[in-house]
């Protein structure tokens, strides 16, 4: 029963990356000019965001 969950999960989960990266691309400019910040930042936060939650959720699954 365990591993079904596990796979379901991650069939999930990449069944459904390519639906938020199309979502979230397109809407930077936006979020850059709304926080008054330079894409190189923007881009840093990203990459530290994915950094943490890629983290949280290798743990989530090891665990």
């Amino acid at each position: 029963m365990k591993r079904q969950l596990v796979v379901y999960l991650v069939s999930l989960a990449a069944f459904l990356g390519p639906f938020t990266q199309t979502i979230y691309t397109p809407i930077l400019p936006e979020v850059r000019e709304a926080f008054a910040t330079s894409s190189f930042l923007m881009s840093q936060s990203r990459l530290c965001g994915e950094h943490f939650f890629g983290s949280l959720r290798a743990l989530s699954i090891t665990s």
